[in-house]
């Protein structure tokens, strides 16, 4: 629902400051998840990239050097994949960090626009900010890559001391 200052004019439970602050928090909270979604492209792009050329290196014949360089690949897959999996993290915490400003705005008698997302995430069965069913899945994509490059890894490792 949008309000103007006409609407804070006819009641005066809301004021124009209370609006401008009210906006200001949905543009932080707007431009976090974009930023938090862009960040995750941008690292799954990478890991993608990484993944390709450790495939490309794991199909051609095996050697002391391809093995040493495919385990520093892996290594570096985890590396990567880890700050990832971090930084998606405190992207999360941040956002919730404004939705939680967000919702203590007061709305008279009407309910904040916000406790809508409480009531999905409740209603859902998982909890808010990093731990709602958006961020859980996001993180186990980010698991999904550090599981395939450890498993990489110990495969690489084996064979080059056996």
């Amino acid at each position: 629902m949008e309000l103007n200052a006409r609407d804070v004019s006819q009641s005066d439970e809301i004021t124009s400051g209370e609006i401008a602050r009210f906006q200001a928090l949905v543009s932080l909270i707007t431009t976090d998840a974009q930023l938090i979604w862009s960040r995750y492209y941008s690292l799954l792009t990478a890991n993608a990239i990484v993944a390709v050329v450790i495939g490309a290196l794991a199909a051609r014949t095996f050697d002391r050097l391809s093995g040493v360089v495919l385990l520093i690949l892996n290594l570096f897959g985890l590396a990567l994949t880890w700050q990832w999996k971090q930084i998606t993290r405190r992207g999360w915490e941040l956002q919730h960090t404004w939705v939680a400003v967000a919702k203590q705005v007061s709305w008279g008698r009407m309910s904040n626009p916000f406790e809508s997302y409480s009531t999905w995430c409740k209603s859902s069965g998982c909890g808010e900010g990093a731990k709602d069913w958006i961020a859980t899945y996001a993180f186990r994509v980010c698991n999904l890559f550090l599981f395939a490059y450890a498993g990489t890894a110990i495969v690489v490792l084996v064979r080059l001391v056996f």
